[in-house]
Formats: structure tokens, sequence, C-alpha cells
């Protein structure tokens, strides 16, 4: 009882003119259609005009992550109407079972549902405190319906395990801490411990130096999903930085090393180096928190307000304020 008047009381003290400001939310995409963009068996060499296609057709969920983020975000600045408004945007989704339609284009089309699962469970995750019980049950419903997509394409042995899969296991600690469910977060530990497994003494990881001249990109992109989760185990009351002896320091001293240098990576792989920068390198915001060696980081951190969709929207926010309490 006491929960419904406090949830009643919220709604009372949201401002009027906030509340008629909130946009109507776009209507759901229940299909995902992706195709690749690469032209070279190492997928190292983006073709533009599978991109540009690439964007055309992800436009309208990508369009509904970023949004969705970006209120989330605000929220996290003391917007408490747009933490309302995310949810309205996140149930109507919900009630339309978005994302749990065909992969149209094949892997690529799994990629995007993972991807925007993993950054709508950020997103989720900043706002719940103001989620109504009504609206929880609908993302405890909807979360994991979708989480099982990303589990069941990596039970084809065709798949390899590289940072899909940890984005995966993003998505996946997402939506179980989300729905309160433990199968879900015992198979996002499975992946996160597999990926530090996956991580060489000298930091790489085999299967991104595959990657050609992308080696030392996908090296950074495989980083990015691995500190998000961390962060979210803290909600578990988890400290996912620690495991197995800080193995994951190994991959971040070696991203930092490449910026320094991308010779090392390009001497290995044969193939000059895709540097990261910018956005690209947000996760150090929320690294550099808990690195044993912070100042290393310094010369790398990106500026300004950080944004990524993928990541739930922006990571400045995020590195201010960490994750609300479980409500």
């Amino acid at each position: 009882m006491m929960q419904h008047l406090r949830w009643f009381a919220i709604l009372l003290c949201l401002p009027m003119l906030s509340v008629l400001a909130c946009p109507s939310p776009p209507v759901p995409e229940q299909d995902l259609k992706a195709n690749s963009f690469y032209s070279d068996p190492s997928g190292s060499i983006v073709d533009e005009d599978k991109l540009e296609r690439y964007k055309a057709d992800a436009a309208p969920v990508d369009n509904f992550l970023r949004k969705v983020t970006q209120m989330a975000s605000a929220f996290q600045s003391g917007d408490t109407a747009a933490g309302r408004c995310t949810m309205i945007w996140l149930t109507h989704w919900a009630d339309g079972d978005a994302l749990l339609g065909q992969a149209i284009g094949g892997s690529q089309a799994e990629f995007l549902r993972k991807w925007t699962l993993a950054g709508l469970s950020v997103a989720y995750l900043k706002v719940q405190t103001v989620a109504t019980p009504a609206e929880r049950r609908k993302i405890a419903r909807w979360f994991p319906a979708i989480a099982e997509f990303g589990l069941a394409v990596f039970r084809d042995p065709r798949h390899k395990k590289n940072n899909h899969y940890y984005w995966v296991g993003l998505a996946v600690l997402g939506a179980g801490i989300a729905a309160n469910d433990s199968k879900l977060i015992d198979a996002a530990r499975h992946i996160y411990d597999k990926a530090l497994d996956d991580i060489e003494d000298d930091g790489t990881l085999p299967l991104e130096m595959a990657r050609a001249g992308r080696a030392l990109h996908y090296h950074n992109y495989a980083m990015e999903p691995l500190v998000m989760m961390a962060e979210e185990a803290k909600l578990l009351g988890e400290n996912w930085y620690t495991r197995k002896n800080r193995r994951l320091d190994l991959l971040a001293n070696r991203i930092v090393a490449g910026l320094a240098d991308p010779q090392w990576f390009a001497a290995r792989t044969g193939k000059e180096q895709e540097v990261p920068q910018g956005n690209q390198l947000g996760w150090m915001l929320l690294y550099r928190k808990v690195a044993t060696d912070p100042k290393k980081f310094d010369a790398w951190l990106p500026t300004g307000e950080v944004q990524d969709s993928r990541l739930g929207g922006s990571l400045t926010r995020l590195a201010e304020k960490g994750f609300p309490p479980q409500s």
C-alpha cells in the first residue's frame, strides 16, 4: 500500500507542463532489419554503401534507443519528468512486443537486437526509481524475452564468442537485474568470466587480434560492455572489477598502450590501425575510478558530455551519479 502511495505522490509532484511535453513514442518495431557492412573476411574494411543501407534500416530502432537514453540521462541530471517519459516510452514498446520479431538480415540484425537491449536496460536502471509497480512488471516480462534471443545466438557453435558475446552479456545482465531474474544474472556472470578468460597475459583478445586494421578498435569495443557490466554488478553488491585477480586490468592496460603506440598492434596484425578516440573511450570515465593507476588514463579521457546510446546514454552523468540503489 505504501509503495503505491509513493508512486502517486511522485506523479502529483511532476510539473504538468513537463508531463504534457513528453513526446508520443513511436510505433513499436517488432522485427529488426540490418545487414553487415564489411567488405573483407576479417571484418576490418567498411563498405560505405552497405553502411548507409544499414543505418537506414536500423534507424527506427536506433532512434528509439537514442531518445530513451537521452531522456534517462536527463533524469540523472535532475529532470524527474524525463524519467517518467522514459518509462512511458519503454512500456509502450513493451506492450507492443517490440524487438521480439524476426531478425531480417541474419546475424547483424541479431546484433542490433542485443545492442538495443543493452542500452535500454542501462537506461531503465537509471530511472527505475520512478517506475510504477505495473511498469516494473512490464519491463520484467519484456527485457528477459529479448535477452533470450541473444543467448540463443551463441548456443550455435558457428558464432564466435568475441566482442559480440560480451555485448550479449551486458544486455542479459541488465535484463536480469531489471527483472530480478537469477538465471539471467548467472548467465551474464558466466559470459563475463569467459571474457576474462579470453584475455591473454599480454592483454590481447585473440579473436579481436584477427580483425586486422581494426584490432585496436575492437579491443576497445570489447572493453565497453565489460566495464558497464562491472558497474551494473554493483547493484548486486558484487565487485566484478576484481574478478580473476583483476584480469580486466590487462585488457585496459593493453588498450592504453595501443593508444600511445598503435604500431604495437600494427606489427602483430600487419595492418595500420584505426585508433579509437573521443566518445569511444567513454568507458575510461567509469574505469578510472577503480583503476589501480588512474593517472595513466588521463591523457585519453574524453572531454565534454560523453554519450553512447548502446551504453545507456551519458557516461559523464553515470560516472558522477552511479546507478540508483535497487528499490
